[in-house]
């Protein structure tokens, strides 16, 4: 089971003993001072920013976590399909919210990498279609 939170507006994904930035910062965070270090892209879609980073220190996320029953390089591909906004890389604030909505005070939150890609895709439309 992978923990998912937020830092500085992109996602960060702790996977057993890996971590991986997903999605711009929208604010700004140099992550060797959070205990981190940079190493390496993972290539994805359209240059996808999808980094893998290596801890030098404990960590403790801050703000709302979320379990996911994925591992990897594939869990950070998944994170970014369903919740990274493709033309400019951020995460969406109003998919994280519907996330956050969704869960309604539990932590694991399976049915987002299960909810099949097409459905997906309908529910993600309609939520940044929305004004």
């Amino acid at each position: 089971m992978s923990t998912v939170g937020r830092l500085a507006g992109a996602i960060l994904a702790k996977s057993g003993d890996d971590w991986f930035l997903v999605g711009e910062f929208k604010e700004p965070c140099d992550v060797t001072t959070l205990g981190f270090e940079k190493a390496g892209e993972i290539a994805h879609r359209d240059g996808a920013p999808i980094t893998r980073l290596r801890r030098s220190a404990p960590f403790s996320f801050e703000g709302e976590t979320f379990e996911i029953p994925l591992e990897g390089e594939a869990l950070a591909r998944a994170l970014y399909d369903r919740l990274v906004i493709y033309r400019n890389h951020s995460v969406s604030e109003r998919i994280w919210r519907l996330l956050s909505v969704a869960q309604m005070g539990r932590r694991e939150a399976r049915w987002l990498i299960e909810l099949p890609m097409p459905v997906w895709e309908l529910v993600r439309d309609s939520v940044l279609k929305c004004s």
